[in-house]
């Protein structure tokens, strides 16, 4: 073994890998952390549901209308996933700019962004197998 081998495995332990892991899956959601600190949450209404079409496929998206001061903004949610007309769903919006919304669910805030899943997606395969490789030693 070389010597960078050696270092490695006397510092990649359980606890190291499972701390890389837990930043890596958080990524997408932090990415969205400008919600979550400078954002308000409200109630706003699904209003109706339309077919849009994609590059490759249609898609459905559900547009919730909803207000802040006397204003009332409109917000169209992620592709196929339907609310039910006059459903009430929770959203963020940033103070400054109210027209700037996303859905109140961390789920949303995960799946929002695909380019970083993708990467974040890649990088934990990799991550796995350096583990698996150099992490986990047989005594």
């Amino acid at each position: 073994m070389t010597s960078l081998e050696n270092i490695i495995h006397q510092k990649l332990t359980l606890k190291v890998f499972l701390l890389v892991s837990f930043f890596v899956i958080s990524i997408p959601i932090l990415s969205n952390f400008n919600y979550l600190l400078f954002g308000e949450k409200v109630n706003g209404v699904v209003t109706g549901n339309y077919t849009m079409e994609g590059r490759r496929s249609n898609y459905t998206v559900s547009q919730i209308d909803y207000r802040v001061a006397k204003n009332i903004y409109s917000f169209f949610g992620p592709k196929n996933l339907v609310f039910d007309d006059g459903e009430i769903v929770e959203i963020y919006y940033i103070k400054d700019n109210p027209q700037n919304a996303a859905l109140a669910s961390p789920i949303y805030f995960y799946f929002n962004s695909s380019g970083i899943n993708i990467i974040c997606s890649i990088f934990m395969i990799f991550w796995i197998a350096v583990f698996f490789t150099y992490g986990i030693r047989y005594r």
